[in-house]
């Protein structure tokens, strides 16, 4: 391995808290990743790695490690890119064309109609109403900012429109060098929890997580 990969190694790993078990471990499943298949990203690895904390960590496994019947071993582009459906649900159009209905409802139907974990809905608004975030947003919304800006999660704004009323909503999924990211340092474990819903795929009996 370069020298370059293996200094910024030995720098950034010593200077971990020793009590974040996780993070530890994803330093020396870096290594193993290298060591197999060194590749220049490695070094970018690094660098990121040593920014991030135990929470970043674990946000974006959850994007990367999809448990839904659409998993694949491998980062899936179309999944990632394919933004929000469009014409939208038959049951959101219904809930819209209910005059009573508020911004909070639309907001609580979206958050819970079940996206896929690399796909994630942030925030729902319309000309005439102020963005409504949703809880995992408000839960999360440093650890998604540091990992927007790092590169490993993108934004994106569709607009959609039901029965006749524009409305905009703002969702997160994970880039390809978030996945790599991940796949690089999670080892083993999360290697084959990928081949385990990418069979369940293959065989038609996985689920919507």
């Amino acid at each position: 391995m370069p020298p370059k990969f293996l200094l910024q190694w030995v720098e950034k790993a010593s200077l971990e808290d020793e009590s974040e078990d996780n993070l530890t471990e994803q330093w020396a499943e870096l290594l193993a990743s290298a060591s197999a298949n060194y590749k220049s990203a490695h070094v970018a690895y690094a660098d990121l790695l040593g920014q991030i904390d135990k929470k970043d960590a674990e946000l974006l496994r959850f994007f990367a490690l999809d448990t839904s019947s659409f998993a694949s071993l491998e980062y899936d582009w179309l999944m990632a890119n394919r933004g929000f459906p469009n014409p939208v649900p038959k049951k959101l159009t219904e809930l819209c064309e209910k005059p009573e209905t508020t911004w909070g409802e639309i907001l609580e139907w979206v958050e819970g109609w079940g996206l896929q974990a690399n796909v994630h809905v942030l925030q729902v608004g319309g000309p005439s109403a102020m963005p409504l975030s949703t809880d995992f947003y408000k839960d999360r919304e440093l650890n998604i900012g540091c990992l927007i800006r790092n590169g490993c999660l993108k934004k994106e704004d569709s607009k959609i429109r039901a029965n006749g009323q524009e409305m905009y909503i703002s969702w997160i999924s994970i880039t390809k060098f978030g996945f790599d990211f991940v796949y690089a340092c999670e080892g083993v474990d999360f290697k084959e929890s990928r081949q385990k819903f990418a069979n369940l795929k293959q065989n038609g009996t996985g689920t919507n997580a």
